[in-house]
């Protein structure tokens, strides 16, 4: 189809293919765990959806080089929805057959997004300054090139441990950090801590941590003596020293009573892999580091750090439905950060209770016990099936970090109770009616002697 002829971005082919692939994604990631509804499953598509969004916009645009803008970002779209697939695969959340109906699809409509953007390219040709900054960058492609390729400039990312004190002892708890260098763009990461016999693990702290989502919360196996963790970090992470998690430990009893000794932590190999921010999403190679921690025994430590005094982050509690989700329930979704000492759990509360304004709490608490009995909090997970189906409750979710601090959200009702709804009001209208009458039975006695 010639360009005169395309009429509107429907028109376009590769448009169409980004349409067929968005949705495809969406049925797909249906398939995907409940818990991943607002992680790589809102991930994967949002970045099928600005595919084609873009696509659209690049068409409608008038200026050249805004076209070409529009059609680089559905171009970056795809590699982001490649290298999303890749980490859903490894993750087991795809079988064989649509991670490679996927994929093809990804590749295809990617080759199509660029053929877009050669065929608008020759319609602006180059000044003769811009070959000479390719040139440039031509050169400099060959300089990094040649240091990629050369091992012996070639780093791979580094994880180690950052211990609180390089000599521990048996008194007290002390704190050690899981810390990453990279040098290309991590963004997904599984570990495997092997926590020898002499130290117990009496809790995990995600707060700072630069992994956003944990697909696997961190986990302690006492048989195997390993502590275990996954997750995503959107974008990737590129830099020093940046933690992971923060382990706090204890000398067990019967080492306080044996002579001076070395604790020893490591990385299980097999288990401990990073993969890189690409399309492809390739596995990075590890440099696993271990540390030898020297235990005098009657020595004192510092404590695990400094103390949280600051509420977990401000977050936005979502209500939704999803036919294929909880049978069609109205269900809650939530997350937030901490950055002190992390997320311990979360609680939530439905208000039932029919609310009057200026109702005094000694009359509230006569006239609608039932509120009371409702208004527990609870301990929760997200997502969350709401016991009020007709959404017609305050909601209030709490989070609750290690150190005890709060941070509450509400809803208000979605559709809030009817005067005529409430049993108080008619309680209000027959205790009315009853005094009236007694009122005027006893009047009426009155008058008769």
């Amino acid at each position: 189809m010639e360009n005169k002829q395309l009429k509107s971005f429907k028109d376009l082919f590769v448009w169409q293919k980004a349409v067929d692939l968005a949705t495809f994604v969406y049925s797909i990631t249906e398939k995907f765990p409940k818990s991943e509804l607002y992680g790589i499953t809102n991930q994967m598509r949002r970045s099928a959806v600005s595919i084609s969004s873009n696509i659209a916009e690049g068409f409608k645009r008038s200026h050249g080089k805004e076209k070409l803008q529009f059609y680089n970002i559905a171009y970056g779209s795809t590699a982001e929805l490649e290298s999303q697939i890749e980490i859903s695969y490894k993750l087991n959340f795809l079988d064989n057959q649509n991670y490679r109906k996927l994929s093809t699809s990804v590749v295809e409509v990617g080759k199509m997004i660029d053929g877009l953007i050669k065929s608008q390219n020759r319609k602006f040709p180059k000044s003769p300054k811009s070959y000479i900054l390719n040139s440039i960058f031509s050169l400099i492609l060959l300089i990094l090139i040649f240091y990629i390729l050369n091992p012996s400039f070639a780093n791979a990312a580094r994880l180690y441990f950052e211990p609180q004190e390089q000599v521990v002892g048996t008194e007290g708890d002390f704190s050690v950090a899981i810390m990453i260098d990279a040098s290309k763009p991590v963004n997904a990461l599984a570990a495997a801590v092997e926590i020898p016999f002499i130290l117990n693990p009496y809790d995990v702290s995600e707060g700072n941590s630069i992994i956003n989502f944990f697909v696997d919360k961190p986990h302690f196996d006492e048989t195997t003596r390993l502590l275990t963790f996954s997750g995503i970090i959107p974008g990737g992470f590129e830099g020093e020293k940046a933690p992971l998690l923060i382990l706090k430990l204890k000398v067990n009893d019967r080492a306080q009573k044996t002579g001076n000794q070395t604790a020893v932590l490591s990385f299980d190999k097999g288990q401990t892999k990073a993969y890189l921010n690409t399309p492809d999403g390739l596995e990075d190679v590890l440099e696993l580091e271990k540390m030898e921690l020297p235990i005098v025994k009657g020595k004192e430590n510092m404590g695990v750090g400094t103390i949280d005094v600051d509420a977990p982050e401000s977050f936005k509690p979502e209500i939704a439905q999803d036919p294929n989700i909880f049978g069609g329930k109205w269900f809650l979704a939530f997350a937030t950060q901490d950055k002190g000492s992390g997320i311990d759990h979360y609680e939530i509360r439905e208000d039932l209770g029919f609310r009057i304004k200026n109702l005094g709490g000694i009359i509230k608490k006569f006239l609608i016990p039932k509120s009371y009995l409702l208004n527990s909090w609870q301990e929760v997970e997200s997502p969350y099936v709401l016991k009020d189906q007709k959404l017609k409750s305050w909601v209030y979710i709490k989070a609750i970090d290690k150190a005890g601090n709060e941070r509450i959200e509400v809803i208000p009702q979605k559709y809030p109770f009817q005067w005529y709804e409430s049993w108080l009001w008619w309680g209000i209208i027959i205790v009315g009616f009853a005094i009236a009458y007694a009122l005027k039975k006893f009047l009426w006695r009155k008058i008769i002697h």
